[in-house]
């Protein structure tokens, strides 16, 4: 157990690499394909569920890669796939029980949604992304939820979904509110 965790491990190390090597640079393709490999070396480890440490940790460092491919399908202009992508993303982030990888999945699953035009889907899984937020009251919880607060002016801002003025101004507040650390 502990060599596949050591695995698990060095595999999330090696997407923060692909991160900062390609995707930050914006060499999507690259990053794409380096993500891809990455996803079939996590794949191949023989990882029993009955293991629960194992298991968790698999499904968290899986959601995250999910998380680095559907961004980089998203931006290639690839949304279907992307949305794809970000459902094996969130299941496997169910899977993990870690309310961090569940909230931030569900968040960038949300804005993959909105983006691409599935209003009500992204609508409600923003709310869904929000509650696991709001579950604890790390910087990470709050910072998300923070985001979240973002995400929603600027839907309502550029009039993607009902908002007066008033409510545009009092999302931005609770904003800065979450987000002043």
């Amino acid at each position: 157990m502990k060599d596949v965790l050591k695995s698990i491990r060095e595999i999330e190390e090696n997407i923060e690499e692909v991160l900062n090597k390609y995707e930050i640079k914006e060499e999507n393709e690259r990053a794409l394909e380096e993500y891809k490999k990455l996803e079939k070396d996590l794949t191949s480890l023989s990882i029993n569920d009955s293991e629960q440490e194992c298991f968790k940790e698999y499904n968290r460092v899986l959601a995250y890669l999910y998380m680095r491919e559907g961004n980089i399908l998203r931006i290639l202009g690839n949304a279907e796939e992307a949305i794809k992508v970000q459902k094996l993303e969130i299941e496997a982030a169910r899977n993990s029980e870690d309310e961090i990888t569940l909230a931030r999945s569900l968040f960038s699953s949300a804005v993959q949604n909105i983006s691409s035009g599935n209003i009500k889907e992204g609508t409600l899984l923003l709310e869904e992304a929000l509650q696991e937020f709001n579950k604890g009251n790390s910087t990470d919880h709050k910072q998300g939820a923070g985001w979240i607060w973002i995400i929603r002016a600027d839907i309502m801002n550029a009039e993607i979904i009902e908002a007066n003025h008033e409510e545009i101004v009092e999302t931005c507040n609770k904003a800065i509110e979450l987000l002043n650390l």
